[in-house]
This record gives C-alpha cells, structure tokens and sequence, in this order.
C-alpha cells in the first residue's frame, strides 16, 4: 500500500452520458425483431429460408414492411423479388440486401471521463461484431435504397482519381491511462486509455508501413492522421520525452510531458507518399535531463487518405470517398477489378442511398455516380453478388421474438433489480423469488436485452448497464434499493492483465460486464442523477461461474437473514485484524482501527470488538489460534482487516475461509488492503474464497479492486463505522457504502478519495444488513445469575442474588 497519492485531474460527472433520450426509443414493443451480427464491412443478403428458419411469419408479412435499424436508425435497404409483380409478398428466391458496418469504438465516446479523451473511435474497448436488427412495421414507405442504372457515359467526363483512406489500428496492449508517480490506474475511462501499439524505447525506434499504392498525383494532397502517446512519466524530468518522426520527406522533433496523448494531422503532397507503402520511423531520442528516465512511448494508429487512381490493383471490393466532378454525374471508370465473368458489380453510394449498376466495358467497369446539387464527397463502397455475405442465421429477441419491456405498466414499481444471463436464469430466478418474499419488488433483468435496448446491441459494453439504470431511475415509481449483479466478469481491458476484448474464452465466460478500469462496480450508477461520485443505486456483484454458485449463496442470505430474526450475543461481535510490515505501519494501523472499535462498540451497534495484530516484520502471518478459531466458530458479524494484501490472502490473517467453522454466523468482511477485492481475474481473488464458500466463511466482502493507500482507506473505513453502528444503523449494507462516499467526498473530493471510493468493491448483496436490532434486547442466562455466598444453606439469614443482564439488541 502506499500513503500518498498526486492529484488527477478528476472533477465533474463519471461519464459523458447521451443526452436524456434513452437509447431504446426507437423499439415498438408490439413488433418482432431479429438480431443480425456483423463483424466485418461488407453487403449482405438475407434469403427466404434464413427468415423462415428463424421463425419469421414471411408468408404474413408484405415485405414492404421489412425495417433494419442499427445504433437505433432505420437502414437503406434493398429487396429483391424475382418477379416485380411480387413486390408485396415474400417468396423462395427473393432476399433482403442492405449495407452493414462492424462495431467501432464510436458508442464508447460515452464512457470518457473528459469529451474528447478517447483516442481511436475505430476500434472498440469490448467487441468487433456490431448487431442490426430485422423487423417489419407494416408499412409501405420505409426507406429503401434508390436503384440507377444510368449508362449514359457520353455525357459524361471520368474522374481521374477516388479518396481512399489506408489506415492501421494497433491494439496490441491495452493502456488504462494517466496514473500518478505511484503508478495507481484511475478507475474512470481517461485520457489516453484504450489500445496501443507495442511500446518503445529511448534510443530504440519503430517502423510502420502504411499502405499507398496507386496514389494520383495531380490530385490533392494527402492527409496524414496519427497519435502517439507518452507511456511514461519520470517526475524529474519536464519535459521526459523526446521524439523524432520521420515520414512522407516531413521531419517532426517534438518534446512533450508525462503521459499524455499527442495527435498529429498534416497535409502532405501526394507525390511524397511511397509508390507501394509510406514509411513511418518513430524515435525515440535520449529525453532532456532523463537520468535514466526509459521515455517509453507508442502509438494508437495511422491514417492516411490519399487521392487513389481508379486501378483497383486486382481488389473485388473497395470503400471509395467520390469527389463531387461538379457534372450532375460523375463517371467512374475501374480498371483492374476482379469479378468472375458471370457476376455482376455495383457501388453503394452510402451517403445517398444508392444502389448503382457498373458496365463491364472490355477491361474497364463503368459507373455513373449522381451528384445532387451542393454536396461534397460521397462515401460509396464497390463490391460484386460474388463478395456479397450471406447471412445464414438470424436470431429473435427475446420470447416470441419481442424485445421485453421493462418500462411495462406492472414493473414500474420495482425497486430492486438483478442483472443477469440464461446461463444463471434459473437460479436467478429463485433468487427473485426470495427478493420478493422478504418485500421487495424484484425484477430479474436479462443482460442480453439490456446489449439490444441500451447499448445498441454491443455486447459486454456496461454502458448497457449504466443506461437501463438512468432510464429505470427516470421511469420507475419507487426509488431503486438495490442493483445486484448476478454474474462473473472479467478485465475488459487492463495493463498487464489478460481481458475480455481479446481473449475469446474470457469474453464468453463475462456474465454480467465490468465498467471501468481497473472495474468499478460503482460506477455503473455514479453521475447519474447528479455530477458526483455518489451512486445513485446501491450495488453489489456475485461473481458467480455458474449455477452452484449462486444456489450456495442464496442458502447463505436465507440462513443468514432468518438468524438475524433471532438475536443472539454473538451478533455483537467483531473481529480486527491489523498488519504492516513496518513496526511504524503497525501502530499506525492499530490507532486507526482501535478508532473503529470506539465507534462500534458505543450507541448503537454496542458492538464487543477482539483484536489481533501483527508485530513481526514477517511478509505474511497466520494467526491459528484456538481462540481465534472459537471466536469465528461461535460467530462474528463483522471482521475487518488493515494490512497489505495481494489479491489472495492479508498479511495478517487467519485460516483459510475453507477450513472455517462458522455455520448460519456468516460476517461481512471489510478489507482495507490491495486487490483483496478483485474479483475480476482468472483465479481465486480473496473476495471469491469468502463469499463463495457454501455453507461457511463470509456473506458479503468489501474491498479494493487495485493498490490502495492507508490514509484514504482509513477516511472511508472511519466513515463507513459511522454509517453502520450510527447514522444508518439498521440500513442495508449497500446503503450504508453509499452514505459513506456522499460524506467522503463531500468533505474532501481529493484524487485519492476519489480512487478509494471507487475502487471499495462489494462481493454480496447489496440489501444485506450487518446483524442489528429496532429495540434494546436484555438477556439472562445461567452462567449469567450467582449468589454471594456461592452455597445457600436454610441457616442463612440473608444472602445476595447478583444478575449480569446482556443487551444482544439496539444499544
């Protein structure tokens, strides 16, 4: 753990939400829809057997009807009947044709921190394949492609040369953004973060090779986009980085600070570009006043749009961007396209919806592209029948294909939401049940209909998440008491870390996604009602695998909540754990923790407190006494540790949460360490082997997802204390994290405050309440009443009765 921590530059609201329509206003609720993945640019078709496969009552529906929309907007689209008479029936033979684009990072715009933080909105932080979707309304004026099959190429002159963009993305290591001379990662998507290139370093270069045949020199210039980023900061040096780019004849020296992005656009004449590739050198030279500083840097991706003659190099598919010829059409005249002698070429100008027939003309295809009045440059795509997708499967929804709705009359008033997927569903469903048996209005939310309605279909983007909850917040009649997500995730993306966008297996096994990296469950509703780091939502997260996990925890909430309807003494009960590697650290950690014990142990929780430190400078300490064993036997309700951790186990500790004893006398675990509360890697976090051990061990676990500091984490814990034996004694332990960052951050938003609130993970439900009593509760029991003299005989004239009254409720 460290102490310190330098100021980020983190004011203002989490996210940079969309404006307050919400993002599945353009769903009717009454109409089927069937999801459509596209992972890669391209024309696609989809024929009568793929609709009736899918179940989609073609024989029912005038194909006039047929809508496709994509990032809620409805698509040109095309269709083909075989006989034109048959326009308003579908039939074998005839097919839905329509352009389609992969996912890029355009929607996660929304997740910076800062507008215009984001770095490479072509290449998506979760996932390539974007999702259009299938529907009919039953109309007859939807929007169709228009069909020209203009061939009047005497009229017209041809054009010498198309704009073509030629650009390469590097997505190699994923980089989370500014962090401090510590090295602690901001939770928030900041400036800088997302996927880069390998990095180098001072006195090393790299080289990249942008392709850029065929280039027409008597066009206009060539634009040059591309950005490198500091991925170093060595606090002696300003500036620390000095680097030297070499491309197109152009000489750049630049020196810059920190770790900070640099974007770079020039124009440059196209007779300087390579005849095949343009090569880009990056240097990185000794930095001013280094002292040894590595002055790493890398890059983000390089662009360049050129103006490209019409020779397609043997290409069958092109994106073209059409000057306007300043003709009512302009000719195009292709040459070195490669079709089979029986297909048939066309170019879909997208800017204007187009379909548009090309000639073979001997060794030339010939097209006519129209030019409406004032418009500039057309962006059009050139492909052939042979190039064009076929899409062999088509999904539904949701139940008889319609998307569920979770704004419907009879679930407005729900006040507790779980998020989940099928793969948990019917547990999950018994877990709603139970929700519900102990009063609230549970809705089980499925994560696949959030992707479709609130992200646009991009799966494992938690902005599906964040957007249902601002929409619930807005729609809902009650206040909503709790978000539990039911489901492991992994990293979506993390330096250093393996991570959901490139590793298939983690992507499918992402039940419920992270937000935020390092993940910050907290997030998912910070900044929604108001610019601040207080969730409006209390949240907690299982991370479970599979179906055993979430049956064995929701054994434990019922054992766990019907004890709580008996009090008992040992409810009063409270474990600490200090540790330090450093005698100085050790008593540091004891003050704070015996502060906690002052406030627990007075009005309300009257809590009895039994503390164990550590005194060794020993790495790692096992306390295996009996008494300690006895006391977690016999029962806790919470146990605290303040120490240094590595995700897997404390400093100061006890036996393994396998070999606990503790049956029904589950605690909440309160974790001021590093990492003990990631639980969202490959392994077994601490976190995972508390909660998730059936039975036994712990019901809820609060702790850092990342490195954490002793002076912040004690601001949070004090405050905490507070909230649970004081101001919301009696409340659910999720709204008691909530109370906790309002007043944290209300009294000091400083950087690490910020990161400690964020990054404090609950593992459990979020409606859990630490055992507590509505009334003072006095107990006698045997060991409890004596006499003085300790033997009563008939010739006594008097003796004393003494009784020892236990308070085992509200203080």
């Amino acid at each position: 753990m460290k102490k310190f921590l330098l100021f980020l530059f983190l004011i203002g609201s989490s996210f940079n939400l969309f404006s307050q329509q919400f993002e599945n206003n353009w769903i009717n609720y009454s109409q089927k829809y069937y999801r459509i993945p596209i992972s890669s640019n391209g024309v696609y078709r989809i024929n009568y057997n793929t609709l009736v496969n899918a179940g989609v009552p073609v024989s029912t529906i005038d194909p006039r009807g047929f809508q496709i929309f994509y990032k809620g907007v409805e698509q040109y689209i095309f269709i083909h009947a075989v006989n034109p008479q048959d326009s308003n029936i579908f039939l074998p033979g005839h097919y839905i044709e329509f352009y389609a684009e992969k996912n890029t990072g355009w929607y996660d715009t929304a997740l910076y921190h800062v507008p215009g933080s984001q770095i490479n909105n072509e290449y998506s932080l979760f996932t390539d394949t974007a999702s259009y979707y299938l529907t009919s309304n039953g109309g007859v004026h939807n929007l169709r492609m228009f069909v020209n099959e203009s061939n009047d190429f005497s009229n017209y002159t041809f054009l010498n040369y198309y704009n073509k963009v030629s650009r390469q993305n590097y997505n190699y290591n994923y980089f989370s953004g500014a962090y401090t001379y510590q090295k602690l990662y901001n939770e928030e998507y900041t400036d800088g973060e997302g996927w880069f290139d390998y990095p180098f370093y001072a006195g090393s270069n790299i080289s990249k090779n942008i392709p850029t045949p065929n280039a027409f020199i008597g066009g206009p210039n060539a634009v040059v986009d591309f950005t490198i980023i500091g991925a170093s900061d060595y606090e002696n040096a300003n500036p620390d980085h000095h680097l030297s780019i070499n491309f197109a004849n152009i000489n750049i020296d630049t020196l810059y600070e920190g770790l900070v992005t640099r974007k770079f656009n020039y124009s440059v004449p196209t007779s300087s570009l390579g005849s095949s590739y343009t090569n880009f050198t990056f240097t990185s030279l000794n930095p001013y006043n280094s002292n040894g500083n590595p002055d790493r840097n890398t890059i983000s991706h390089i662009s360049i749009k050129y103006p490209h003659t019409f020779d397609l190099a043997n290409d069958s598919t092109e994106r073209m961007f059409v000057p306007n010829s300043f003709q009512a059409k302009s000719y195009l005249r292709i040459s070195n396209l490669v079709i089979n002698n029986t297909d048939s070429a066309r170019i879909y100008d997208l800017t204007n919806h187009r379909r548009i027939k090309v000639y073979k003309s001997g060794p030339y295809y010939d097209a006519l592209v129209p030019n409406p009045s004032n418009t500039g440059e057309k962006e059009c795509f050139l492909t052939s029948d042979h190039q064009i997708k076929n899409i062999n499967s088509i999904t539904p929804v949701g139940p008889n294909a319609q998307f569920i709705n979770y704004g419907a009359t009879n679930l407005l008033n729900s006040n507790y939401i779980i998020v989940t997927d099928q793969r948990l569903w019917d547990k999950a469903v018994e877990y709603r049940d139970y929700r519900i048996s102990t009063g609230y209005n549970a809705l089980l939310v499925d994560i696949d209909q959030l992707y479709a309605q609130f992200s646009y279909g991009i799966r494992k983007n938690p902005l599906a998440i964040k957007n249902y909850i601002r929409y619930a917040a807005a729609t809902y009649t009650d206040s909503i008491k709790g978000l539990f997500l039911l489901g492991k995730s992994y990293h979506a993306g993390s330096d250093g870390l393996d991570c959901y966008r490139q590793n298939p297996t983690f992507f499918a096994n992402t039940i419920v996604p992270s937000i935020g990296s390092p993940p910050s469950d907290i997030m998912f509703t910070s900044g929604i009602s108001d610019n601040t780091y207080t969730p409006l939502v209390p949240t907690g997260r299982l991370a479970a695998r599979d179906l055993n996990d979430v049956d064995l925890y929701l054994t434990k909430v019922t054992e766990y909540e019907l004890a709580q309807q008996t009090p008992e003494e040992w409810m009063k009960n409270i474990l600490h754990f200090g540790g330090g590697d450093t005698h100085f650290l050790q008593d540091e950690l004891r003050g704070y923790l015996n502060n906690y014990k002052r406030i627990i142990e007075d009005t309300l929780f009257g809590g009895n407190v039994k503390s164990f430190w550590k005194t060794s400078d020993d790495p790692m300490v096992t306390d295996q006494s009996d008494s300690l064993r006895r006391i977690i036997t016999n029962g806790v309700s919470l146990m605290t540790f303040f120490g240094h951790a590595a995700g897997t186990g404390f400093d100061q500790s006890t036996d393994l949460p396998s070999e606990y004893l503790n049956f029904h006398k589950y605690p909440i675990v309160i974790a001021n360490s590093c990492l003990a509360g990631d639980v969202f890697g490959d392994g077994i976090s601490s976190s995972e082997a508390f909660v998730l051990e059936p039975k036994k061990a712990a019901i809820g676990f609060l702790a850092s997802v990342t490195q954490s500091y002793v002076t912040p984490l004690n601001v949070y814990s004090s405050e905490l204390y507070k909230n649970i034996g004081v101001y919301n004694y009696g409340n659910t332990f999720g709204n008691c994290i909530k109370n906790t960052i309002k007043t944290v951050l209300n009294n000091t938003s400083s950087a690490e405050n910020i990161n400690t609130c964020l990054s404090m993970n609950f593992h459990g439900d979020p409606v859990l309440k630490v055992n507590n009593q509505s009334a003072p509760d006095y107990t006698l029991n045997t060991s409890s009443v004596y006499f003085e003299p300790a033997i009563i005989t008939s010739e006594l004239e008097n003796f004393t009765v003494k009784v020892i009254s236990t308070n085992i409720g509200r203080a």
